[in-house]
């Protein structure tokens, strides 16, 4: 059986719901957010460098301003690096989470190099932490940091990535083993790059698209360097277990990688030639997709995938969640949701899914719809609310809520980033929290 996958019986698109069956608890919280699992189960909050505070950071480092009422540039203060790199170090913070109460634990800084094409190595700062007996690594000014990273915390695998390779961050040294290989088919990293050259012109050969299966035991990336035409790439898988490397996917023009489904079970070609790839056998099907307009794939995960078509000439879009037969490679539909989306996360147990949502064509999205697959019902967490008001003591009044972004904490919790903006003012709020109902409020915690 391809994948591991079980197959699907067909169901109808879910029903919109107004009740709170499908998360139990919603927080709102300021600043940019990462949520990391350890692996006996502990959850570490990693709270990144926020817009707020990058604004702030900038007045620190440009007290007169960046540029003058002629345009011409103002100078930063002379030890900027120095007034940068300590606001960075004293608003990086993470938390341990138990239950409704989280607690800030130490970060220990580190500093690893790699090397890049286009503007040489590069120094980017991590942090280590552990939480009773799981270690954590994490970069500095995560979302905005230099490098590519990508974890799998549950078995402990932090990557990071470059242009130039993949590397693997020891949590205990604190120290980064790269795992790619520094010669192809005989030939020198410098030498494939020259033999690139002279195929394609001035092009450099590069890395990117890292993933890890969920069990831990491989990670594939997506590469230009062994192909002959322009826009081609090809598909690689590293075992973490033997450190064997090797191609899985030949160049091809739709290699773009989508993620995984299971744990052996890769998809790749998001917008066109979609197919699901074995990554121990090689063995690829074809999956079988309705004709829609725009056709994209958005996430996939536990044996489903969740994507998306619009129409040019309509606003508008709709998010397909459905269910993969591991035999035929078809789709079949469990549920769909048609209005302005933008982000779409699958929770940890991958049988929910969060999509950022909204129906007025000024606002676009402002609200969020979470599918339950499982129950076969969709919650719109407007419809739930018992209150949505500033979190000021003085003002109350209902103001514009913007979803700055969200993620799934646990798979019955989801933390949203929120900004309500007064009506008289500038002044920037965070909600509190959105009830599910006056009978049965959400928890309230750490908001």
């Amino acid at each position: 059986l391809l994948c591991g996958m079980v197959p699907a019986n067909s169901q109808a698109s879910s029903t919109l719901a107004d009740k709170d069956s499908a998360v139990s608890t919603v927080i709102a919280d300021e600043g940019n957010n990462y949520v990391m699992t350890g692996p006996s189960g502990t959850k570490l909050l990693v709270k990144s460098i926020s817009s707020a505070e990058y604004k702030e950071m900038m007045s620190l480092m440009y007290p007169n301003g960046i540029v003058d009422e002629q345009g011409q540039e103002i100078g930063a203060v002379e030890n900027f690096k120095e007034v940068r790199a300590n606001f960075i170090a004293q608003h990086m913070k993470a938390y341990s989470v138990q239950g409704t109460e989280k607690t800030q634990v130490p970060i220990i800084p580190f500093a690893i190099t790699l090397p890049t094409q286009f503007v040489g190595d590069i120094e980017t700062i991590f942090y280590k932490t552990s939480v009773n007996g799981d270690n954590f690594v994490f970069p500095s000014e995560w979302g905005q940091q230099g490098v590519g990273f990508i974890h799998l915390s549950e078995r402990e695998i932090f990557l990071a990535f470059t242009d130039a390779g993949i590397w693997r961050i020891d949590p205990v040294t604190m120290t980064a083993g790269k795992i790619t290989a520094d010669t192809y088919q005989g030939k020198s990293i410098a030498e494939v790059r020259e033999d690139l050259k002279n195929r394609l012109g001035e092009h450099l050969a590069w890395i990117g698209s890292v993933d890890i299966s969920p069990d831990g035991a491989t990670v594939i990336y997506r590469t230009n360097r062994d192909t002959d035409i322009l826009n081609d790439t090809s598909i690689w898988k590293i075992d973490l277990d033997t450190m064997e490397e090797e191609q899985l996917l030949a160049p091809t023009r739709h290699n773009n990688m989508v993620g995984f489904l299971s744990d052996n079970c890769a998809v790749v070609g998001s917008t066109e030639n979609t197919r699901m790839v074995d990554v121990d056998s090689g063995k690829v099907i074809a999956l079988e997709f309705p004709v829609v307009p725009n056709f994209h794939i958005d996430d996939v995960g536990g044996g489903k995938v969740a994507f998306s078509s619009y129409a040019s000439d309509k606003p508008g879009t709709t998010v397909y969640v459905s269910q993969v037969d591991k035999v035929t490679g078809s789709v079949i539909e469990l549920a769909r949701v048609t209005g302005h989306i933008g982000k779409l996360i699958f929770s940890p147990s991958e049988d929910k899914v969060a999509i950022e949502y909204g129906t007025d064509h000024e606002k676009k999205t402002d609200d969020i719809v979470i599918v339950d697959t499982t129950k076969n019902i969709q919650v719109l967490l407007s419809n739930i609310s018992a209150k949505r008001a500033a979190s000021t003591a003085q003002n109350q009044k209902e103001g514009k809520i913007d979803i700055t972004n969200f993620c799934w904490l646990n798979n019955d919790t989801l933390l949203l980033e929120q900004e309500t903006y007064s009506t008289d003012n500038d002044n920037t709020t965070f909600l509190k929290v959105m009830s599910a109902s006056e009978e049965k409020p959400y928890d309230i915690i750490f908001g």
